[in-house]
């Protein structure tokens, strides 16, 4: 080292340590060491490019980033959000709830057609956290499988698409139909009623879209609903089924299952889904792991709100063990 460059390795190190540790602004270090502040300014850039001065960002205890962008990178995906929390689903679902509501009102800044499924725990709970004063907006609300079933669980489906309407200023547009018709002919007329196809007409315009992800286990609100049967946990994993969204049923590898129960889904159809620009799962629970590997696997969704404990094996998972 010349006696040039020792003079300005030296320089860089002061400056840097009067910025950096003394944290004193530019102009204040500038003014001590009587040179310009641009000659400071490009002395600290050029300690950055010599590895003199190296930026650390230490996430603090709760943020998982590492894990996050890990995720992202496996599966390919465009945000991952990693919550605080582990256990069962009904653990962890006051924390998806509240990063799923934070997510909406930092991400929904300019108006889009909202798809959302209709008997998601995980999407009734996060309802529950919007505020319209965050100014989130869509411009409708659409449930993307039918809506209605038993008293109780319709009314709860009705409450949801309000709350997500009202906090988003948007239209709520309700499909006025059970999820599953009892068979196939019916379904091909409920779905070819006027009211029926002009709300179902939306699907095809959804640009982002909210997903509750199953298991094989259906949930309290599902089963209330009437829209599926004791016995179909069984017979969908003959089938090799691991999970479903909005009543589509995959398997491990995250490519949906066709069969008789599917003909009779009044709700969203896989290529549709396909076709919607921003896809958000928002799952976690113990018991959900597989199906949200398989949902990740199979390219289902963009974006993925989840606990630490099912990132953690969504990180370290193969396709083999899935």
């Amino acid at each position: 080292m010349n006696n040039e460059e020792y003079r300005d390795h030296r320089l860089m190190v002061r400056v840097g340590r009067m910025h950096y540790e003394q944290g004193l602004r530019q102009s204040q270090v500038a003014a001590k060491l009587e040179i310009s502040q641009t000659k400071v300014s490009r002395l600290l850039k050029r300690a950055e490019r010599e590895g003199i001065i190296r930026t650390v960002v230490i996430a603090p205890d709760g943020l998982h980033t590492d894990l996050e962008e890990a995720i992202e990178k496996k599966y390919g995906l465009e945000e991952v959000v990693v919550v605080d929390a582990e256990g069962t689903t009904r653990d962890v679902l006051p924390a998806l709830a509240s990063a799923g509501a934070e997510y909406v009102h930092r991400s929904f800044t300019v108006p889009t057609i909202l798809g959302v499924s209709a008997w998601s725990e995980t999407l009734a709970a996060l309802s529950m956290n919007l505020r319209s004063e965050m100014g989130a907006k869509a411009q409708a609300v659409v449930q993307l499988v039918g809506g209605a079933g038993r008293a109780d669980a319709h009314m709860a489906s009705v409450q949801m698409l309000a709350r997500f309407s009202n906090a988003l200023d948007a239209s709520p547009i309700l499909i006025p139909t059970p999820g599953v018709a009892s068979n196939e002919e019916s379904q091909r007329v409920m779905t070819s009623d006027p009211v029926v196809a002009s709300a179902i007409g939306y699907w095809d315009q959804v640009e982002t879209a909210l997903l509750g992800i199953g298991g094989l286990e259906a949930s309290p609100t599902l089963q209330r609903s009437g829209n599926v049967g004791d016995d179909q946990g069984r017979s969908f994993q003959e089938l090799g089924a691991i999970g479903d969204i909005c009543l589509r049923h995959f398997d491990q590898d995250g490519t949906f299952i066709q069969s008789e129960y599917d003909r009779r889904v009044i709700g969203v159809s896989p290529k549709q889904l396909s076709d919607i620009p921003r896809r958000i799962g928002i799952a976690g629970g113990s018991e959900k792991h597989r199906a949200i590997t398989g949902a990740a696997l199979g390219g289902i969704l963009t974006t993925l709100i989840t606990d630490v404990e099912t990132a953690t094996e969504l990180a370290k998972t193969s396709r083999q063990e899935t």
